[in-house]
């Protein structure tokens, strides 16, 4: 966290407060790849955003040491005298110096490349499956998939993707955007084996 004086007056205080970061991407992308050779076939779908960033609640919830509440091991590396942390301050419950407020210490770069779909299947010759099928059969196709297989980011939380916060008694925030407040579950990296038939 650094502190800046913004408004010029000589003094850091509340009047220096001002917008950091933006939860908009300023840019999305995405590439969808495919190929078939002889019996064989294959799909790859990439996306991915940039110049976004996003509100690590979880990680403000976890690292703040105002508060009783189990924290994560990060704190275990905290300001403990000189020479030590410069970076997660010393447990104080009372917290005299608000450590804990919303400041750029919880902003994290939001920017991610996901390997979002990946297929890869195998035909069976038709004009074999017409002859052993007496024509009944058309098609048979064998195939594997994943989704979410990968995902590159520097963001240190579970998910980048976040749009807006949740909360168990109202929903989704719509005035939350870019928040990650650790209700929303990370995307499921989900394997699938199965066979297509035509007739």
């Amino acid at each position: 966290m650094k502190f800046v004086d913004v408004n010029g007056d000589g003094t850091i205080d509340e009047s220096d407060r001002t917008g950091i970061g933006s939860p908009i991407p300023t840019y999305y992308y995405g590439a969808n790849l495919g190929g078939a050779y002889k019996g064989f076939d294959f799909s790859v779908f990439v996306q991915g955003v940039g110049g976004n960033d996003v509100y690590n609640y979880t990680k403000q919830q976890l690292e703040g040491l105002n508060s009783t509440t189990n924290k994560s091991t990060a704190v275990l590396g905290r300001w403990t005298g000189p020479g030590t942390s410069n970076t997660i301050p010393r447990v104080d419950v009372n917290d005299a110096n608000n450590n804990d407020r919303f400041s750029d210490r919880w902003i994290e770069r939001g920017a991610y490349l996901r390997l979002k779909n990946v297929e890869v299947g195998y035909s069976l010759d038709s004009d074999w499956l017409n002859k052993v099928s007496n024509e009944i059969i058309s098609k048979v196709r064998f195939y594997v998939a994943g989704q979410n297989l990968a995902l590159f980011t520097k963001y240190s939380g579970l998910d980048p993707e976040v749009t807006r916060a949740q909360s168990f008694e109202k929903g989704e925030n719509a005035l939350a955007a870019g928040i990650d407040d650790g209700y929303a579950t990370p995307q499921a990296l989900t394997v699938q084996f199965g066979t297509r038939i035509s007739f």
